[in-house]
Protein backbone atom coordinates (compact mmCIF):
# COMPACT_ATOMS: atom_id res chain seq x y z
CA UNK A 1 0.00 0.00 0.00
CA UNK A 2 1.14 3.57 -0.60
CA UNK A 3 0.78 6.64 1.57
CA UNK A 4 0.83 10.17 0.11
CA UNK A 5 2.24 13.08 2.09
CA UNK A 6 1.15 16.62 1.29
CA UNK A 7 3.61 19.44 1.89
CA UNK A 8 5.98 20.76 -0.65
CA UNK A 9 7.00 17.86 -2.84
CA UNK A 10 4.86 14.72 -2.45
CA UNK A 11 6.58 11.55 -1.32
CA UNK A 12 5.49 7.95 -1.03
CA UNK A 13 6.17 5.29 1.53
CA UNK A 14 5.47 1.57 1.13
CA UNK A 15 4.32 -0.45 4.09
CA UNK A 16 2.27 -3.60 4.68
CA UNK A 17 -1.27 -3.50 6.01
CA UNK A 18 -2.33 -5.77 8.83
CA UNK A 19 -5.30 -8.06 8.49
CA UNK A 20 -7.51 -5.31 9.95
CA UNK A 21 -6.11 -2.46 7.85
CA UNK A 22 -4.00 -1.01 10.66
CA UNK A 23 -0.83 0.70 9.56
CA UNK A 24 2.42 0.31 11.46
CA UNK A 25 3.67 3.60 12.87
CA UNK A 26 7.36 3.10 12.15
CA UNK A 27 8.77 4.45 8.92
CA UNK A 28 5.84 6.72 8.12
CA UNK A 29 6.10 10.49 7.88
CA UNK A 30 4.58 12.26 10.84
CA UNK A 31 3.52 15.78 11.78
CA UNK A 32 6.63 16.00 13.95
CA UNK A 33 8.85 15.56 10.89
CA UNK A 34 7.27 18.65 9.31
CA UNK A 35 4.75 16.88 7.06
CA UNK A 36 1.29 18.38 7.44
CA UNK A 37 -0.99 15.60 6.29
CA UNK A 38 -0.67 11.91 5.62
CA UNK A 39 -3.30 10.58 3.20
CA UNK A 40 -4.27 6.96 2.59
CA UNK A 41 -3.55 5.84 -0.96
CA UNK A 42 -7.23 5.30 -1.74
CA UNK A 43 -8.38 8.75 -0.63
CA UNK A 44 -8.13 10.36 -4.11
CA UNK A 45 -10.02 7.41 -5.59
CA UNK A 46 -12.71 7.60 -2.91
CA UNK A 47 -13.09 11.36 -3.36
CA UNK A 48 -13.40 10.87 -7.13
CA UNK A 49 -16.04 8.19 -6.59
CA UNK A 50 -17.88 10.51 -4.21
CA UNK A 51 -17.72 13.33 -6.76
CA UNK A 52 -19.11 11.09 -9.50
CA UNK A 53 -21.92 9.90 -7.22
CA UNK A 54 -22.77 13.46 -6.16
CA UNK A 55 -22.70 14.57 -9.80
CA UNK A 56 -25.25 11.89 -10.66
CA UNK A 57 -27.44 13.07 -7.77
CA UNK A 58 -26.95 16.65 -9.00
CA UNK A 59 -28.24 15.71 -12.45
CA UNK A 60 -31.30 14.08 -10.87
CA UNK A 61 -31.89 17.16 -8.68
CA UNK A 62 -31.52 19.44 -11.70
CA UNK A 63 -34.04 17.31 -13.58
CA UNK A 64 -36.47 17.73 -10.69
CA UNK A 65 -35.94 21.49 -10.73
CA UNK A 66 -36.74 21.54 -14.45
CA UNK A 67 -39.67 19.09 -14.20
CA UNK A 68 -41.31 20.98 -11.33
CA UNK A 69 -40.64 24.38 -12.93
CA UNK A 70 -38.77 25.42 -9.78
CA UNK A 71 -35.91 27.19 -11.55
CA UNK A 72 -36.89 30.56 -10.10
CA UNK A 73 -38.24 29.30 -6.77
CA UNK A 74 -35.27 31.10 -5.23
CA UNK A 75 -35.27 34.62 -6.70
CA UNK A 76 -31.70 35.48 -5.71
CA UNK A 77 -28.30 33.84 -5.88
CA UNK A 78 -26.25 32.50 -4.13
CA UNK A 79 -28.73 32.81 -1.28
CA UNK A 80 -32.41 31.94 -1.41
CA UNK A 81 -34.66 34.71 -0.13
CA UNK A 82 -31.55 36.17 1.50
CA UNK A 83 -30.77 33.00 3.46
CA UNK A 84 -28.65 29.90 3.04
CA UNK A 85 -31.32 27.96 4.96
CA UNK A 86 -34.65 29.08 3.47
CA UNK A 87 -38.09 27.72 4.20
CA UNK A 88 -38.55 24.65 2.00
CA UNK A 89 -41.89 25.37 0.33
CA UNK A 90 -43.24 26.18 -3.14
CA UNK A 91 -40.43 24.55 -5.10
CA UNK A 92 -37.65 25.97 -2.94
CA UNK A 93 -36.94 22.42 -1.71
CA UNK A 94 -36.00 21.36 -5.25
CA UNK A 95 -33.98 24.43 -6.19
CA UNK A 96 -32.17 24.71 -2.87
CA UNK A 97 -31.33 20.98 -2.81
CA UNK A 98 -29.92 21.33 -6.33
CA UNK A 99 -27.76 24.25 -5.16
CA UNK A 100 -26.56 22.37 -2.06
CA UNK A 101 -25.56 19.28 -4.06
CA UNK A 102 -23.90 21.50 -6.69
CA UNK A 103 -21.86 23.16 -3.93
CA UNK A 104 -20.74 19.73 -2.71
CA UNK A 105 -19.78 18.68 -6.26
CA UNK A 106 -17.81 21.92 -6.68
CA UNK A 107 -16.02 21.42 -3.37
CA UNK A 108 -15.11 17.79 -4.12
CA UNK A 109 -13.92 18.68 -7.62
CA UNK A 110 -11.72 21.51 -6.32
CA UNK A 111 -10.21 19.25 -3.65
CA UNK A 112 -9.49 16.60 -6.31
CA UNK A 113 -7.92 19.21 -8.59
CA UNK A 114 -5.60 20.31 -5.79
CA UNK A 115 -4.75 16.71 -4.91
CA UNK A 116 -3.92 15.92 -8.54
CA UNK A 117 -1.73 19.02 -8.72
CA UNK A 118 0.14 18.01 -5.56
CA UNK A 119 0.36 14.24 -6.01
CA UNK A 120 0.83 13.88 -9.77
CA UNK A 121 3.46 16.48 -10.57
CA UNK A 122 5.05 14.24 -13.16
CA UNK A 123 1.83 13.73 -15.17
CA UNK A 124 1.01 17.00 -16.97
CA UNK A 125 -1.89 15.50 -18.95
CA UNK A 126 -3.63 14.35 -15.77
CA UNK A 127 -3.04 17.77 -14.21
CA UNK A 128 -4.63 19.47 -17.23
CA UNK A 129 -7.66 17.18 -17.01
CA UNK A 130 -8.00 17.90 -13.29
CA UNK A 131 -7.94 21.66 -13.81
CA UNK A 132 -10.33 21.33 -16.77
CA UNK A 133 -12.79 19.55 -14.47
CA UNK A 134 -12.46 22.34 -11.89
CA UNK A 135 -12.99 24.98 -14.59
CA UNK A 136 -16.08 23.22 -15.96
CA UNK A 137 -17.66 22.93 -12.51
CA UNK A 138 -16.98 26.60 -11.75
CA UNK A 139 -18.44 27.64 -15.13
CA UNK A 140 -21.56 25.53 -14.50
CA UNK A 141 -21.99 27.17 -11.09
CA UNK A 142 -21.68 30.64 -12.59
CA UNK A 143 -24.12 29.74 -15.38
CA UNK A 144 -26.58 28.50 -12.76
CA UNK A 145 -26.25 31.77 -10.87
CA UNK A 146 -26.67 33.84 -14.03
CA UNK A 147 -29.74 31.78 -14.94
CA UNK A 148 -31.38 32.83 -11.68
CA UNK A 149 -30.14 36.44 -11.62
CA UNK A 150 -31.18 37.10 -15.23
CA UNK A 151 -34.51 35.21 -14.88
CA UNK A 152 -33.94 32.20 -17.19
CA UNK A 153 -32.54 33.74 -20.37
CA UNK A 154 -32.69 31.01 -23.06
CA UNK A 155 -29.01 31.09 -24.09
CA UNK A 156 -27.69 30.79 -20.52
CA UNK A 157 -30.34 28.24 -19.55
CA UNK A 158 -29.37 26.13 -22.56
CA UNK A 159 -25.69 26.22 -21.61
CA UNK A 160 -26.46 25.32 -17.98
CA UNK A 161 -28.81 22.39 -18.57
CA UNK A 162 -27.54 18.99 -19.62
CA UNK A 163 -29.26 17.95 -22.82
CA UNK A 164 -29.42 21.59 -23.91
CA UNK A 165 -33.20 21.78 -23.41
CA UNK A 166 -34.77 25.22 -23.83
CA UNK A 167 -38.44 24.41 -23.89
CA UNK A 168 -40.35 23.87 -20.68
CA UNK A 169 -42.39 21.00 -22.12
CA UNK A 170 -39.35 18.72 -22.00
CA UNK A 171 -38.53 18.61 -25.71
CA UNK A 172 -34.93 19.00 -26.77
CA UNK A 173 -35.55 21.88 -29.11
CA UNK A 174 -34.64 19.68 -32.08
CA UNK A 175 -36.56 20.22 -35.31
CA UNK A 176 -39.77 18.30 -35.54
CA UNK A 177 -39.88 15.36 -37.93
CA UNK A 178 -43.65 15.35 -38.20
CA UNK A 179 -45.29 16.66 -41.34
CA UNK A 180 -48.44 18.49 -40.36
CA UNK A 181 -50.41 20.36 -43.03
Amino acid sequence: SVCFVLRGRPTTASYPLSRHGARPSSGLPSAASGDLLVLPALLPYRLALGAVTCTFILLLAGGLVHATDSGLACPDWPTCYGSFTPEMTDGVEFEHTHRAVATLVGLLTCILGIMIWQLRRDEPELKRLGWAAVAMVVIQGLLGGLTVILKLPPAISMAHQPGWSTKRNGSTGAPSTSTSK
